[in-house]
């Protein structure tokens, strides 16, 4: 019979959990609190809490480090003292780093976001081994992070069942009760169970390091039965397929495909996540196999792994270096002392693993040979390189509008160039070529993002823009790219008008949205088949429809992924019935075509109704 546990005990539980870690769970808090404020807003007010949301960031990270630290005095069995000063010097680390972070950090191809995501998987690594460094026993440290796997995913279950739970009950709520719950509630709940309630459960369950039990170190047979049944003969058949691909690289003497190398790390490093799963039981009398497998497995990496040194280099001569290729090298090289290691190596300390990959992510995110710093340099030289092939330097060094024609593929890559700089570093990496002052021009400009400063700066140079999708007239292949942005500087017209529903986004095969005005309900949708947005009142079954595709079809022909900022009338479409009168206001759309059809679409707008008396 299960014994559920008493209410008494949860309490128990909840209260011990809070003096193990009083700085992880409060920034858990406070973070999560922060998201659910900003879910709360509306679309144009976020940016102004811009300091909310780089706190959220902050916090999220600030778990793995707080955790690692708390765990490492555990097992170092430090004073409350000594405990305290450590978190405290990391908070103060991380409050440092707070206020370096710039005011737009978002996900991005930015430098910022770049190295904010190796630190924070670099702490979670940390996590995997700061209790276990030194003269720790190896068995321990798998039992603990075996122990740290599983109550994740059990973590996993229980905020999935109670998040399913709980929407059903909300909307039981609305169906059977008329209670009015508006749709951020639900993510405003998901928010809730997965930053407080999921991470208050998981850190309930963390292992004491010197204090393992019987349980914990215990070797599930379930895990071995997924690792030795279904991961490793998995992880053998596309060993094979990489094998073949390798004899026919070999037989039809091609270069390897650049997404080969994303294929032979993931493959690689699943493997050594199988090896590292079936480790305990390697010595026992009946998985005596898992030692000759192992070493076999590392054998048979190496010819992969020189595959995979090629696919990078080769991208590397053609288009320079990039933060994402340099992450694939450096993980090559890892890769590459892993084999070693544990072909050469008696020892074979599996504790090597996460240890090494942490203390290279600390390298590349920092100094004069970090990702940012070699890619930057790298694609600096590539566009000196076409400037100075079409002679586009003045005697100063600044670069000089062209009158001349510059081949297509050589305007694309100094357009690619010039937008990866700006997605990286921003203006300040090419300045130094441009006698302009840079951020003058792009604030006086209509239209806001990387692709239409890059646009803005190429014409400096005297050469249209070329984005990475676009092919050069003739080739036949029938695709052309469209994006246009209303003109910031025109005012709404608001005359007639009562009501802003809010900024919506919408896609092709998107989901409805819902929005409440008083007491009346509409879904907003679009259609896919025949490009049509759908304003269904939801009492009445009334629509108003506004056609996407004569619209679309009036739209600048680029032929490519131009940004054209047009007039407030050119993006503005207006539908009425006897009831209701809608104002729609793209602020952009964009999207492709191919042979006169449309294959995506993306179409960012705000809404205006009126009610017809």
């Amino acid at each position: 019979m299960i014994r559920l546990p008493s209410i008494q005990q949860i309490t128990s539980n909840a209260s011990a959990t809070i003096r193990r870690f009083p700085f992880v769970l409060t920034f858990a808090i406070l973070g999560t609190l922060g998201v659910i404020l900003l879910v709360d807003l509306p679309w144009d007010q976020r940016d102004g809490y811009y300091w909310v949301r780089n706190f959220s960031w902050v916090s999220a990270l600030s778990i793995s480090l707080l955790l690692a630290i708390s765990v490492l005095s555990e097992s170092r069995s430090w004073n409350p003292i000594k405990r305290y000063l450590s978190s405290g010097a990391a908070v103060l680390l991380l409050a440092v780093y707070y206020l370096f972070l710039p005011e737009d950090f978002e996900p991005s191809n930015s430098e910022a976001f770049y190295r904010y995501s190796l630190l924070f998987l670099s702490s979670h690594l940390l996590v995997s081994f700061a209790p276990y460094l030194g003269d720790k026993s190896v068995q321990d440290f798998w039992a603990y992070n075996k122990t740290l796997f599983l109550r994740i995913l059990l973590s996993v279950l229980y905020v999935g069942v109670l998040y399913v739970g709980l929407t059903i009950a909300m909307y039981s709520l609305e169906v059977l009760l008329e209670f009015d719950i508006e749709g951020k509630r639900y993510g405003q709940l998901a928010i809730f169970l997965i930053g407080i309630f999921g991470t208050w459960f998981f850190l309930s369950g963390v292992p004491h390091p010197n204090q393992l039990t019987d349980e914990e170190k215990a070797y599930p047979k379930g895990l071995r039965i997924f690792v030795q049944y279904v991961l490793i003969p998995l992880i053998v058949v596309y060993i094979v397929i990489l094998y073949l691909y390798t004899g026919k690289i070999i037989i039809e003497w091609q270069w390897p495909n650049g997404w080969v190398a994303h294929l032979v790390l993931n493959f690689s490093i699943a493997g050594i996540l199988g090896l590292l799963l079936l480790y305990p039981i390697q010595d026992e009398d009946d998985h005596k196999w898992v030692r000759l497998f192992s070493k076999g497995y590392y054998i048979a990496l190496i010819p992969l792994i020189i595959l995979l040194m090629l696919s990078i280099w080769v991208r590397i001569s053609e288009y320079g270096v990039t933060v994402n290729r340099y992450y694939v090298a450096t993980l090559a090289v890892w890769l590459t002392g892993v084999v070693i290691y544990f072909l050469i190596s008696k020892v074979k300390d599996i504790r090597v693993i996460p240890t090494s990959l942490f203390l290279i992510m600390i390298l590349i995110s920092f100094g004069p040979l970090s990702a940012f710093e070699v890619s930057e340099r790298s694609q600096l030289s590539r566009l000196e390189y076409h400037l100075e092939e079409h002679g586009l330097f003045s005697e100063n060094g600044t670069v000089i509008k062209t009158e001349n024609e510059i081949p297509f593929n050589d305007r694309k890559q100094i357009s690619s160039g010039i937008t990866y700089l700006l997605d990286l570093k921003g203006v300040q990496s090419i300045q130094p070529y441009f006698e302009e002052d840079l951020k003058e021009v792009l604030a006086n400009k209509d239209t806001m993002n990387v692709v239409s400063d890059a646009q803005v700066i190429t014409g400096l140079i005297g050469i249209d823009y070329v984005s990475n999708w676009e092919m050069e007239e003739g080739d036949g292949s029938g695709f052309a790219t469209f994006q246009v942005q209303k003109r910031r500087t025109d005012p709404v017209p608001l005359q007639g008008y009562d009501h802003y529903v809010g900024e919506i986004e919408m896609w092709l095969s998107s989901q409805e949205f819902e929005t409440t005005i008083g007491e009346r309900v509409y879904t907003i949708s679009l259609k896919d088949e025949n490009l049509e947005i759908h304003i269904t009142e939801k009492a009445t079954g009334r629509s108003l429809v506004f056609e996407l595709k004569p619209f679309i079809e009036e739209l600048p022909e680029t032929g490519a992924m131009k940004i054209e900022a047009l007039s407030i009338e050119r993006m503005t479409l207006e539908q009425q019935n006897e009831s209701l009168k809608v104002k729609l206001v793209f602020n952009s759309i964009t999207g492709q075509r191919q042979n006169g059809e449309i294959t995506s679409l993306n179409a960012n707008f705000g809404l205006y109704f009126s009610f017809e008396e």
